[in-house]
Formats: structure tokens, sequence, C-alpha cells
């Protein structure tokens, strides 16, 4: 497997590479998201206390939790615009923010 040094070089020298590149990045991506809904979807496990009652184990439910958190936010940050909290910022690119002008009459 090639070192990250080398994979960054071979993006800057060839756009073809870097373009599947992104399209694997992509998928990795939801293939990542994909993981967290079998994680949350996968049956918790269960522990027999000392009088013999079977419980869910609270640590297993809250270490899955934090696993998926933790995908969650990964993916926040690597691909906001796809995963990301949904909030439009003022001044925006993609949304930029229109201004019109309004006049007030007074009329006496």
């Amino acid at each position: 497997m090639p070192t990250f040094r080398t994979v960054y070089y071979w993006q800057e020298k060839d756009t073809e590479f870097f373009a599947r590149f992104m399209v694997a990045r992509d998928v990795g991506h939801d293939m990542i998201a994909e993981e967290t809904l079998e994680i949350a979807d996968e049956r918790p496990e269960s522990v027999v206390d000392n009088n013999g009652v079977s419980r869910i184990d609270s640590g297993y439910v809250q270490w899955q939790k934090t696993r998926i958190e933790q995908r969650l936010r990964l993916l926040g940050k690597w691909n906001p615009r796809k995963y990301g909290d949904k909030t439009i910022h003022s001044g925006d690119v993609d949304n930029p923010i229109a201004i019109t002008e309004v006049r007030r009459v007074i009329v006496d």
C-alpha cells in the first residue's frame, strides 16, 4: 500500500487519478454512514446480574452510541455539505444574500 505522501503526490500530478480518488472517498463516506445504521440496528448485549436476572448491558449501549457519534462527527467534518448540520450562513457562496432597497415614504 502506498504512503499518504505518495497518494497526495499522485493527486497533484494526475487529475484523472484525483477525480477517481474523490469518487472513492465519497463512496467510503457513504459506507461509514451505512455502518452507523448497522451499529444502531445491532441488538444490544445482555448480562445476567447476581440475582440471575437478564438485562441489557448499559455499558455496551453507551459504547455503541459513542461509535455512532464519532463516525457521524467525522463525516460532518469530512463532507459537511452532505453530512454536516444543515445551517445556512449569511454570505454563503451558494446562497448569497439578496439585498433589496426599501424606501419608506412618509405622508403628511
